[in-house]
């Protein structure tokens, strides 16, 4: 048996409008649908990529503290939806208007953490995938 790894903005187990899980994977979709699906097992979040930009902020928050607080609205005006956030890196968030390089560092830290998490999940689907196809 397999552990399966959570990034959540939204919370596994939450609904739509409860507050983000520091632990997990993401979103707040209750029909998101596991290609490793496991009789009993919750079904995994989207992953980051789908998120939106609320979720982004909400991910934001609760993993970079303060300075998620301090930048979430920054995040929003400038549109950064998962996909965009996947792909983030220091020159954007300086040009998005992070000017202190600590604070950026530590932001993009958090999201490389993300990035990691999010590609290792894949991995684990993609050799579910081809292993039940042997």
């Amino acid at each position: 048996m397999t552990m399966k790894m959570a990034i959540l903005p939204g919370g596994g187990k939450e609904e739509a409008s409860a507050a983000p899980s520091s632990s997990s994977y993401s979103s707040t979709s209750s029909n998101a649908k596991s290609p490793t699906s496991n009789k009993g097992a919750p079904p995994r979040p989207r992953p980051p990529a789908l998120w939106t930009v609320n979720e982004c902020k909400l991910w934001l928050g609760r993993h970079c503290g303060d300075l998620g607080v301090q930048y979430s609205e920054l995040f929003h005006q400038n549109n950064v939806n998962g996909r965009g956030l996947l792909r983030m890196n220091s020159v954007a968030l300086e040009r998005m208007g992070i000017s202190n390089a600590v604070h950026r560092q530590e932001i993009w830290r958090e999201i490389i953490k993300l990035k990691l998490k999010s590609d290792v999940l894949e991995l684990r689907d993609l050799e579910s995938q081809l292993a039940s196809h042997k």
